[in-house]
């Protein structure tokens, strides 16, 4: 199982989304956040092909993956808010 993490990809950008009436200022703040914390894909590619070489079951790619690998590894419920949180911070 990959956990990419963020990934800098145009998806941001070109996918379609439900957002409310100040959603224009919501979705600039979340490309710019992919944009500035994203990981290339080149880099999420890289992390596929060295698990498969190393036969690894789950590869979190990123620092926030990581974290949130093992949160929920921790608590099921800590992971939630912390999910809840980050939606939260992107508002």
């Amino acid at each position: 199982m990959i956990c990419p993490g963020l990934i800098n990809t145009n998806i941001v950008c070109d996918g379609r989304t439900c957002l409310p009436e100040d959603g224009v200022a919501n979705r600039c703040a979340v490309e710019k956040f992919f944009k500035d914390y994203g990981r290339s894909p080149e880099k999420v590619a890289k992390a596929v092909l060295k698990a498969v070489r190393k036969n690894k079951s789950v590869v979190p790619v990123g620092f926030e993956a990581w974290i949130q690998w093992f949160l929920k590894r921790i608590s099921q419920r800590g992971y939630n808010l912390s999910c809840n949180l980050s939606a939260r911070l992107l508002e």
